[in-house]
């Protein structure tokens, strides 16, 4: 079974919403926490703000009557971004990375016109547990008209190989969230690579107020981009103090009384847990 390398690795923790009644108190409170907990990292060379603006969209997900998607470990997730502009991604998570890797469905890229992006990462979930994602993404200012699993391939091939043609696709539950993103800040272990933390609310009314549906913490970084003697790329170089810092930052931010909501693992799996 085929192998492939990882890009990213990105740690994700899901908060209790009720800090959230107030979103920008509680991003300030999540942030201040952060760089307090940053702080007393013997290695900790640099935290960068962000500052305060926000990214809103609309975000779904689709799937067939008896979740044929779901269940053989995908995920189509659409979000309706701003001037008409919709992103479609098709995801396998699982936390065999073997399996994820070597996933039929993905092997076949979209056409070149839609400008895929493929992205092989690992998600790490608490207390440390990993799932390895493989997904396609598309960005496009055309109009989006999916009703059947033919139209989805329209946009991601692979999936004519689970002959579902013309069976029809739903939006999962009926569910659309408001979703909201938020940039929190940059921190870099050592020289190792800069690490990005956000915070990522979603709502079931327009104007995104009062208590979020689902509040989630995440930071991520990158593989170094390191070739052998034959200038290919290495199949994957982590920095080495950026792991073991940010491990270490993920289970004391877990330690955190009050802020962390154990019975919810993803956003992806809330909007597929009523199924």
């Amino acid at each position: 079974m085929s192998n492939r390398p990882v890009t990213s690795r990105e740690y994700k923790l899901m908060l209790n919403v009720d800090r959230f009644v107030d979103r920008k108190e509680g991003c300030d409170a999540v942030l201040a926490l952060t760089e307090h907990l940053l702080s007393g990292v013997q290695n900790i060379a640099s935290v960068e703000r962000q500052n305060d603006s926000e990214k809103v969209r609309k975000t779904s997900y689709l799937d067939t009557a008896d979740m044929a998607l779901c269940q053989r470990s995908l995920a189509v997730r659409r979000r309706e971004e701003s001037e008409g502009k919709t992103q479609l991604n098709l995801k396998f998570r699982s936390p065999d990375r073997y399996l994820s890797a070597a996933n039929e469905v993905l092997q076949t890229l979209p056409a070149a016109e839609l400008k895929p992006n493929s992205k092989f990462e690992e998600d790490v979930i608490p207390p440390f547990a990993s799932r390895f994602s493989r997904s396609l993404t598309i960005n496009t200012d055309r109009a989006v008209n999916i009703t059947t699993i033919r139209d989805a391939t329209g946009y991601f091939p692979g999936l004519a190989t689970l002959d579902l043609d013309t069976t029809p696709l739903h939006t999962v539950n009926g569910f659309e969230a408001t979703e909201v993103e938020r940039r929190l800040c940059t921190f870099r272990f050592a020289d190792g690579p800069k690490v990005k933390a956000s915070l990522s609310f979603w709502y079931m009314t327009h104007q995104a107020t009062g208590w979020p549906l689902v509040a989630e913490f995440s930071f991520d970084y990158d593989a170094e981009e390191l070739k052998n003697r034959k200038g290919k790329p290495e199949l994957e170089t982590f920095h080495g103090q950026t792991v073991e810092d940010t491990n270490r930052l993920f289970l004391a931010l877990q330690r955190q009384a009050g802020w962390v909501n154990s019975n919810m693992t993803t956003k992806t799996a809330y909007a597929l847990a009523a199924s």
